[in-house]
């Protein structure tokens, strides 16, 4: 499988685990074509969060 076809088709390489997105793919990577991480306030990853998340059951 080429990494087009595991990363979703977007060219990029960015892991995800959240199985509940709907951008997330079976091979754990996003496949949305623009990722928002937000909170420009952030001095440690864990006060940052992808403002990309859309949950797949509310499509």
């Amino acid at each position: 499988m080429t990494d087009k076809k595991k990363n979703g088709g977007n060219g990029q390489n960015v892991g995800c685990t959240v199985k509940e997105c709907r951008y997330h793919t079976a091979a754990n990577c996003c496949s949305a074509r623009q990722i928002n991480v937000q909170n420009e306030t952030a001095h440690q990853k864990t006060e940052t969060f992808c403002a990309t998340f859309e949950n797949r059951l509310d499509l």
